[in-house]
């Protein structure tokens, strides 16, 4: 069904008309490499549907978006590029109730920069507003903690217990509930970063669990979903205490060779740093932030107080998974540059998981 552009609170974020043309080609890029295929099997898309396409199939598809009066579309334009979709299911689709949002972000680049917040926010607002909605639907892959994270920073709750479809993939229906209000900030007042208290110690554990779920799972890697699972929480949950009692003590005896920062948001941690002194470097350790948070600043932040704690006078180094392209262009922004060097992920013997290939950057010293 055609639709109107709209504008986000996000002045690089807006949701444009589809374009047969444009779209078209993009969608033929996409599908054409494996990133854009893993996209789409993230989202549920069964292998057998999941395969490159050629240009004539997708000028149809893409016709048909705009045609349909089931269907609400809209393209993802960020600073004049299209990323991605979303798309609302104006009748019951299979086991979701309508109205139903879905979102695909294609470009992997464009992850984790506040984008599916944004634009979703956005929808909802539209809905409300403009279609005078009630409920509102989603669903997820049980295993997609990235849409997972996103859906409930949006007020989405479970609905039932997930369920299989006929291509075997596991389901979790959510429902956003008539009168939630829509907001799209994480927080109207400017979030601190201030010194962790030891009584913080399970908020930050949970930042690092989302955060390691959402990002290092890769295939490429062999780095599976249920890897990371492992190495945070055990076969059954059996570390989760013992991590919890590890950023306590750590927080408690935290002075002149380490320390923890956390960003707040109503009493909720949603992201920290964990700058320190380790083997005689000064690094900035463990630096995160919630999924629903990123993309306004917060990194920035944090990883200005850690640079605060550690001065200017020497350099300060930093190790970050070699896949994970958006935190090394975001270091790269901040001064940071690539020594060369690999590191080894001895921490991953210890839960016979796969090791996470690491790269060292540095901020040299003024």
């Amino acid at each position: 069904m055609k639709t109107i552009p709209l504008e986000t609170n996000n002045p690089d974020i807006r949701l444009v008309e589809p374009d047969v043309e444009r779209d078209a080609a993009l969608s033929v890029d996409w599908l054409r490499g494996e990133l854009g295929r893993a996209t789409l099997s993230s989202m549920g898309v069964a292998d057998k549907d999941n395969r490159p396409t050629d240009i004539e199939f997708e000028r149809e598809r893409v016709e048909n978006f705009i045609e349909r009066d089931d269907q609400l579309n809209w393209m993802i334009d960020y600073q004049g590029k299209v990323i991605g979709s979303i798309w609302v299911d104006l009748e019951q689709v299979g086991n979701v109730p309508a109205p139903a949002i879905h979102i695909m972000i294609g470009d992997p680049e464009m992850r984790g920069k506040g984008v599916g917040y944004a634009v979703t926010s956005k929808v909802i607002e539209y809905l409300q507003k403009e279609r005078n909605a009630g409920n509102i639907y989603s669903r997820h892959l049980t295993k997609n903690s990235g849409a997972s994270n996103l859906l409930g920073s949006l007020g989405f709750e479970k609905l039932g217990e997930p369920y299989t479809d006929e291509d075997g993939l596991e389901f979790q229906n959510l429902v956003r509930k008539e009168g939630e209000p829509v907001t799209q900030e994480v927080n109207s007042q400017p979030i601190e970063v201030e010194v962790a208290k030891p009584e913080d110690a399970a908020g930050v554990f949970d930042v690092q669990r989302q955060t390691w779920l959402d990002t290092y799972p890769n295939e490429e890697a062999g780095i599976t979903y249920e890897d990371i699972k492992k190495r945070l929480e055990g076969e059954n949950g059996e570390l989760v205490a013992q991590k919890v009692d590890w950023w306590k003590r750590g927080i408690e005896t935290a002075g002149e060779t380490r320390q923890v920062f956390v960003a707040r948001d109503n009493n909720k941690i949603i992201g920290f740093v964990a700058p320190g002194i380790m083997e005689n470097q000064r690094r900035i350790g463990a630096i995160y932030v919630l999924p629903e948070a990123q993309g306004k600043g917060l990194g920035g932040k944090l990883l200005a107080k850690a640079l605060e704690w550690h001065g200017h006078n020497e350099d300060i180094f930093l190790h970050v998974a070699d896949y994970n392209q958006n935190a090394i262009d975001f270091y790269k922004r901040n001064g940071f540059e690539e020594t060369g060097n690999k590191i080894e992920d001895t921490a991953a013997q210890k839960t016979d998981s796969t090791p996470i290939p690491e790269i060292e950057m540095v901020l040299k010293a003024k």
